[in-house]
């Protein structure tokens, strides 16, 4: 069975449409990981930099409370010395 030029050519640009779909569809779903990818990595590194600064303020913490510590022993010492 023959087909006409005009058949081959409506064949042509459904086949050619059908391929642009598929690839803009494919464009979508890589965008969308990277989306996801990049809000992921977002989160992590805003749990890492929330635990870094939750370290740092414990450490500041305990090197006053230490500081404190060391100024009551002093004042002692020199009450005692007397």
């Amino acid at each position: 069975m023959v087909k006409t030029d005009e058949h081959m050519l409506k064949v042509k640009k459904q086949l050619i449409e059908q391929s642009a779909k598929v690839e803009a569809a494919e464009i979508r779903r890589k965008q969308r990981e990277a989306k996801k990818y990049g809000k992921a990595l977002q989160v992590s590194r805003k749990i890492e930099k929330d635990k870094r600064k939750k370290d740092e303020l414990e450490s500041i913490s305990k090197w006053r409370k230490n500081q404190s510590l060391q100024k009551d022993m002093e004042k002692e010492e020199e009450l005692l010395s007397f």
